[in-house]
């Protein structure tokens, strides 16, 4: 079975480098619109230039730690994208947990590994 990715919504923390930016070209070559995490904005800058003429591509430099700052990237992906296909997990803290159950307030903590450890 092939998945398809084209235009689905991928998140992929610590994405400015290694495995992850690895991951970022994979998705970018099925179309996938990347949502690109890391703490150094830098690093994202060359990824979204390597891929933005490939597919949509938004950075945002944070620490995925930070619960607020994870509930405003969750509202603007919303806004942008609709929804969210897959969560590629590199970065912040370990928690599990169901996305339907896990209160907001630990948004941060699942945020890093709900969908790693389901």
């Amino acid at each position: 079975m092939t998945v398809q990715f084209r235009e689905k919504t991928i998140i992929i923390t610590g994405a400015s480098a290694g495995v992850c930016a690895a991951c970022d070209r994979a998705f970018a070559t099925q179309k996938a619109n990347l949502v690109l995490l890391a703490r150094g904005q830098p690093s994202l800058d060359l990824i979204k230039e390597e891929l933005s003429s490939q597919t949509k591509v938004l950075t945002v430099a944070m620490d995925v730690a930070d619960t607020e700052r994870c509930l405003a990237l969750f509202a603007k992906v919303e806004l942008e994208f609709c929804s969210v296909y897959v969560l590629v997990n590199n970065a912040g803290i370990h928690s599990r947990g169901n996305l339907e159950t896990v209160s907001p307030t630990n948004v941060g903590l699942w945020l890093i590994s709900i969908f790693a450890f389901p």
